[in-house]
């Protein structure tokens, strides 16, 4: 899990530059069949608008919705952005 926690989401560049250096790390710590398997999510100001980009994101297995899971409303919307975008681009 990688959390930043500032209000700013990161941009998808530095989201799969940051999920490629984790699985580096594991792979050197665990082995790479350990990196393969273990699965990165991303969790920094997830909202509707930029969920998808990060679903997309190379390295990147999911997301850890923080404080929009509060709001019914809001989480529904992210969760159907991600299904559309999923869908779009099997």
């Amino acid at each position: 899990v990688w959390a930043i926690g500032s209000g700013q989401a990161a941009s998808a560049r530095d989201v799969t530059d940051a999920a490629k250096m984790i699985r580096a790390h594991i792979s050197y710590l665990f082995g790479a069949k350990v990196a393969k398997e273990v699965s990165v999510l991303y969790g920094g100001s997830v909202t509707e608008d930029s969920a998808g980009g990060f679903v997309l994101a190379r390295g990147v297995d999911g997301l850890l919705v923080g404080g929009a899971s509060l709001h019914a409303d809001k989480f529904a919307s992210i969760v159907e952005s991600v299904f559309q975008v999923i869908k779009d681009n099997k």
